[in-house]
């Protein structure tokens, strides 16, 4: 409870404790043998990416963690894809 309201913040807490997110913008290409892995694959893979080279990205909060990475399109699979656009928070 906070009896003076010049120590009330605006915000919550849990967002006053984050730190801002940095997004990442990465254009690839989805073809040759590539364009047989399928989306739920190519997220992970991307995931495994960011791990091994040592990458700080946000997670998103719960049970299981996965990072934040958002695609444009989600290709079908053998289908080629020239200019896919990956959204990563850091």
């Amino acid at each position: 409870m906070v009896l003076d309201p010049s120590q009330a913040a605006d915000t919550p807490p849990a967002d006053r404790d984050a730190a801002p997110a940095d997004k990442v913008r990465i254009r690839f290409r989805k073809d040759g043998l590539l364009r047989l892995v399928s989306h739920h694959d190519l997220m992970h893979v991307f995931e495994r990416l960011l791990r091994r080279a040592e990458i700080p990205f946000r997670s998103t909060q719960g049970f299981h963690p996965q990072p934040r990475i958002v695609f444009a399109l989600a290709l079908a699979l053998g289908v080629v894809g020239a200019e896919e656009v990956a959204e990563v928070e850091l």
